[in-house]
């Protein structure tokens, strides 16, 4: 096993704006790999597997902030893009080209991970996402279901149904047609988003690599 060993304020000084942009480049990366790694579980049960497919979308999102819209406003990031190599350069500028050219519904990814953020922790306090609640309850409305106890254990089944239904408005509340959905978008995003992530992580430590 090859390890690198250091300081960490001697690579990612505070005051350097830059290494503070790769740091979360670096925590963001290894948010991907912890999310990825639990979804990928065999014999994830139905509601695990929904709750793991939304922490992945969040981490995404997190990536997705900042490979395009940091990029898109700060200089010191720009410069810094500018000194990898092409494929990270290649990788960073398809991102950019998926969230905000693409036509395709399905790659209106940007702002629907925003949502799926907003439905995951504000679901029951901010105005907007009240009112998806209200609708993905009424849309299970007539769906039977249950609360289960099984000896310590306690699942609400009805939650997930109405996450289900917050997350794909329409969809008919099935856990397995909206991971589906929502992976055959994030197996878009992935591959250019870690490369960027990679590579750029890779960038900064290399000079202390010898």
């Amino acid at each position: 096993m090859a390890e690198l060993r250091f300081r960490v304020g001697a690579i990612f000084p505070a005051d350097n704006p830059t290494a503070r942009y790769v740091m979360a480049l670096s925590i963001a990366l290894e948010d991907l790999r912890t999310a990825s790694d639990q979804l990928a579980r065999e014999g994830l049960p139905a509601h695990e597997r929904l709750y793991f497919t939304r922490l992945l979308e969040l981490h995404v999102r997190e990536g997705l902030c900042l490979a395009v819209m940091d990029y898109r406003d700060r200089e010191d990031v720009q410069r810094f893009v500018a000194i990898l190599p092409e494929e990270a350069r290649d990788a960073r500028a398809a991102l950019d080209r998926l969230v905000t050219e693409d036509p395709r519904p399905q790659m209106r990814a940007f702002a629907e991970l925003g949502r799926i953020g907003d439905d995951t922790f504000h679901h029951a306090r901010e105005r907007r996402g009240r009112e998806r609640l209200a609708v993905a309850m009424e849309s299970v409305g007539a769906t039977e279901s249950g609360y289960r106890l099984e000896g310590e254990r306690k699942r609400a089944d009805y939650a997930d149904l109405v996450v289900a239904g917050a997350l794909a408005p329409g969809a008919s509340g099935g856990t397995p047609e909206l991971t589906g959905s929502v992976l055959a978008v994030l197996e878009e995003l992935l591959p250019p988003l870690v490369t960027y992530l990679e590579h750029a992580e890779a960038a900064w430590l290399r000079p202390w690599l010898g």
